[in-house]
């Protein structure tokens, strides 16, 4: 009994030193390791850290977002008519707004020309197609705002239709149609009469004074001006009384449609004759700007 427990001992060892070797051999021949080691940190983790997805491409970039959904305070949630819903913020009929603001270095911004530009696609991530069908003043909000330096300017795409439920980002990609310009030049009229009925051209505009009276808001007068071009390019109004004072002119409203432009312009006095000054720009140009933004929801 002494003599067989050695051997089998010897047997055991010899098995488990070919089992090794085996192991090995097999391992070399398919050129995998024996033993496999664990992932580095940072590779055990990579697929759970979220990949930055940008929110903007080129000089417009993503500012502002409200969803306003109906809510049962008010009339029927249901109805697609906006006038009888009601909204969670009161005061605005869109259901969905993207503010987007645009950069512009050399600045000069003036505002948007509307009828040029273009909104080719406004989505959720489930595919829900956000673009407002048959809006009369172009895809973008009317009431944009540039900086004072014409640097920057702010826009909105407005939609009657709120993302899908469980969508987590909108997309939008169009061309937004900038009016920029850097030149001014001032013209004065000769001295002329400031009554209704009066006309005159200067600076390439061929005006009529409609209504001369007391402003329509706060104090002080008014004087109304109409002319058939695009009054966009005039900088400044000002008005030289005979004896050389000069009253600055502040425009109110202001109207345009069927060829025509009219501005109303306040002052502190408006004399019964005097000249009327204006500045105008000489390179206001259009530029087209593409752009393609995202941004994430952040509701669920």
């Amino acid at each position: 009994m002494n003599i067989r427990i050695p051997v089998l001992v010897a047997a055991l060892l010899i098995l488990v030193s070919v089992g090794v070797l085996t192991l090995d051999k097999d391992a070399s021949e398919t050129g995998l390791p024996a033993t496999r080691s664990p992932l580095p940190e940072s590779a055990a983790h990579a697929s759970t850290k979220p990949r930055p997805i940008p929110s903007a491409s080129g000089p417009v970039r993503v500012v502002g977002l409200t969803i306003n959904t109906p809510v049962h305070t008010g009339a029927d949630p249901a109805s697609d008519d906006p006038f009888g819903v009601e909204l969670a913020f009161m005061g605005s009929l869109e259901r969905t707004r993207l503010a987007l603001e645009f950069e512009h270095a050399e600045g000069g911004i003036l505002g948007i020309d509307d009828d040029a530009c273009a909104l080719d696609s406004f989505r959720d991530d489930r595919g829900t197609d956000l673009i407002k069908k048959d809006d009369p003043f172009g895809p973008f909000e009317m009431m944009s705002r540039v900086a004072d330096d014409g640097r920057h300017l702010v826009f909105t795409i407005p939609s009657d239709v709120v993302p899908a439920r469980g969508a987590s980002r909108l997309f939008a990609e169009g061309t937004l149609a900038v009016q920029v310009a850097q030149r001014s030049e001032t013209f004065t009229t000769d001295e002329i009469s400031l009554a209704a009925g009066t006309e005159f051209t200067v600076g390439g505009f061929d005006f009529r004074v409609t209504q001369v009276g007391d402003a329509q808001w706060g104090d002080g007068s008014e004087i109304t001006l109409e002319t058939k071009r695009d009054t966009v390019s005039i900088v400044r109004y000002a008005l030289v009384s005979p004896d050389g004072t000069q009253h600055a002119l502040e425009p109110s409203m202001s109207f345009s449609g069927m060829g025509s432009w009219q501005q109303g312009l306040r002052a502190d006095e408006v004399p019964a004759r005097g000249r009327l000054e204006i500045e105008v720009w000489q390179d206001l140009s259009i530029e087209k700007v593409p752009f393609q933004v995202e941004t994430g929801l952040g509701l669920r």
